[in-house]
Parts: C-alpha cells; structure tokens; sequence
C-alpha cells in the first residue's frame, strides 16, 4: 500500500498562531476599554415579526471570518506526500530508471560523430498536436512534444528503441528570424537536454521568420571551425576528440521564410539548397524534418521539393512526421543510419559516489497542495460577504 503523509509549514503555522494571538488580544482591549451598560433583552416580548434581512444580518460578518480561516489555511500550506509507484522501466517520455552502479574508472570518449539539432522556435511551433502515449491521447505544443523526444534521441529510451548517442558530441541551435547557437558540439549531453527543456518560441513579432538557409550555413560554419580547431590541437601534440562524420537534424514546422525586413541581408536570405551546398563541401550531411503535415499538399510542392533537394544533396534525408511516419520513427531511422562509432576510450580514474536515488529502497514522493483551493475558497467568501454587505443587507449607520 502507498504510504500518504499529511503535512503543513512548521513556520506558517507559528506566524498563524502569533497573528491570531495578537488580534484577539488587541480585540479584546479595545472591547473592555469601551465605556458599556448590562440590560435585559426584550426582543422576546417583541409581537413584531423579524424580517429575513435582519435574520441574516450578521452572515456577512460569518462569512469574512471564513475568508481569514481561508486565507490562513493556506499560509500553512498544507499537503499531502503521496507516494510515487515504483516504475520497472523508463517512462516513453521520461528518464530511464535509475541503476545502481559503481565504477572507479571514468570512460571518456575520444572519437564520434558530431550532431547539431537545429529547432526551429518561431511562433507556429506552439500550435498543438495530438499524440498516443500508453493509449491515452494527449494534445501539447509541436516544441513540447519534439523536446521531449529530442531529448530520448540524445539519452537513449529502450521504450522507443533509441540507443542514445553516449559517444557523439552533440550541439543545439535554435533559430527564428536568426539562429543562436546555445550549445556547441560537447559530451556534456546533460546539458544539451537541460538547453532544449528551456525552449521556448519567440515572442515579438519583429524575431519571427524561418530564416531556414541562414540556421543551416551557420551552423556548418561552426562544425567546420571544429574541426579545423580539433586538427589543430591534434597537429600540435594535444588531445582531442576526433569527429569522425558530422551531420545536422533540422526540426522545422515550415520552409525558408526570412522576415521582411532582412530582404536587404544576403546571409539571412541564403537559400536552403545554397546552404546545403556549404555544408556538403565541409562533409556535413542534412537531415530536415518537417512536423507540419500541410506542407504534403500540392500547393507546397516547389517548398517540399527544395526541402528534400538539399537534405538528399547532402547525403541526408527528408522527413514529414504524420500519423504513418511518428517523430519517434524518424529518430529511430536517424539512429540507425548514423550509428555512433564504438571508439578506442580514454579511461580515467575517478570516485564514483552512490547517491539515494539509485537505491531500490528509496521512495519517492508526490506533493499534492490543498491551498489553491483554500485561496479559492476565502476569495468566493470574500466575494459573496461584500455583496451581501452592499447591496440586500446594506445597513444605515
């Protein structure tokens, strides 16, 4: 059985306990400094009949104490930890399980192949899509749902038969009406993911575009000014990871599109066959997805025909993720054409520490708020205490 514990902010519920202390004190000066009488009361003898309004005179007073019992009822926080089932394998969109390990060596790879992802962030990826996840249908963002899979692609899901690229160096571009380039080629692969899960679309209308063939030269630029630099430090003695064969995966949702007023900016103009040219000469082959379905229809054809001609000039491939073609299925595709290369490592020692998380009887918890809906409730009192007060049981001074 799950365990459940009841919790509530040890702090909260002292600043509480004092507020509370401290208005009753002061109300119960400021009642026994007012100068008062003891009289009988007579309303019993009253033949008079008690209008409603004065039946519930005092309610709005009831109900802005509930509001503060509310209100503070939710300064303490008070929640529920539930315990997580413990899961035997990776999520489809989640991390794999953890797996206790331990090792005094550290395997460093020292040869691959280097992978750029270039994400396209314009405004249209916010569109949502529906997805099958375990059967159960659910709809997220076109960028939600390519971080989560790029993310698989890079660390490896045995759910999604992707074998992950521990040995590539991997970068990320993302790009617009221009591209930025957050992440050159590393083995940090850590934080290429924590990179892609802080995507996000842009915003003002002057960033927006699908500067395609500018995202695509750029980015060859930077792999071949890797390469030269990596030569370099080999030439001269040093060690340096060896990037065997490069390639480019371009996530996009349209075609070359550059904003209007870059017309006069010839590198943000470039075409995407004149970029694919560049990038063939430095060996880099192109592989462009295109998550809009739309662009298959008839009237796209000059724009999916000059897709697929510099992704295939390249040696690369062009995809259209569709209900038959998944974007899982085009990494898996990726994954096996590129398969990463098993080089010679370069072992080093290193004290590998066991953390919590890796121990099978470790539990993990979920936290489960109940002051939203306190908040909610003092403020629906709050709300029908004022009406009340203003209008059907107003009072006179």
């Amino acid at each position: 059985m799950l365990e459940r514990h009841f919790q509530l902010d040890d702090v909260a519920v002292w600043l509480v306990v004092v507020f509370v202390a401290v208005v009753g004190l002061l109300r119960w000066r400021r009642r026994s400094a007012i100068p008062h009488l003891l009289f009988s009361d007579l309303i019993g003898l009253s033949r008079d009949r008690v209008s409603w309004s004065l039946r519930l005179s005092r309610f709005p007073k009831i109900l802005y104490v509930f509001s503060w019992v509310f209100f503070l009822g939710a300064f303490v926080d008070p929640h529920f930890l539930i315990e997580r089932p413990q899961v035997e394998d990776e999520d489809v969109f989640g991390d794999e399980k953890p797996r206790e390990e331990k090792t005094e060596e550290l395997s460093i790879p020292t040869e691959g192949i280097g992978i750029y992802l270039v994400v396209d962030v314009s405004g249209s990826m916010e569109e949502e899509v529906q997805v099958t996840v375990d059967r159960k249908q659910l709809r997220m963002s076109r960028l939600e749902l390519l971080k989560r899979l790029t993310s698989q692609f890079v660390k490896g899901n045995r759910r999604l038969n992707l074998q992950g690229r521990r040995n590539d160096m991997i970068g990320l571009v993302s790009f617009a009406r221009v591209a930025h380039v957050l992440v050159p080629l590393t083995l940090d692969h850590e934080a290429v993911v924590e990179h892609l899960a802080k995507l996000r679309t842009v915003r003002r209308n002057d960033q927006e575009g699908t500067a395609l063939g500018y995202a695509v030269l750029k980015t060859a630029n930077m792999i071949a000014a890797t390469k030269h630099f990596a030569q370099d430090l080999v030439k001269e003695g040093q060690p340096a990871y060896d990037i065997k064969n490069t390639i480019m995966i371009v996530i996009t949702d349209g075609f070359q599109n550059p904003h209007p007023l870059d017309q006069e900016h010839h590198l943000r103009n470039i075409g995407v066959e004149e970029a694919a040219k560049v990038a063939k000469d430095n060996d880099i082959r192109v592989y462009i997805i295109n998550v809009e379905r739309a662009i298959l229809r008839q009237r796209y054809l000059p724009q999916k025909q000059q897709l697929e001609n510099a992704a295939t000039m390249t040696g690369g491939k062009f995809y259209v993720v569709d209900a038959n073609t998944p974007l899982q299925s085009i990494y898996q595709d990726i994954d096996h054409l590129e398969k990463s290369i098993l080089p010679d490592e370069l072992r080093v020692e290193a004290i590998v520490e066991e953390t919590a998380i890796t121990d099978k009887s470790a539990k993990r918890f979920d936290r489960v708020s109940w002051y939203p809906y306190l908040v909610g409730l003092g403020m629906l009192s709050l709300l029908i205490a004022i009406v009340l007060d203003t209008t059907f049981l107003r009072r006179a001074p």
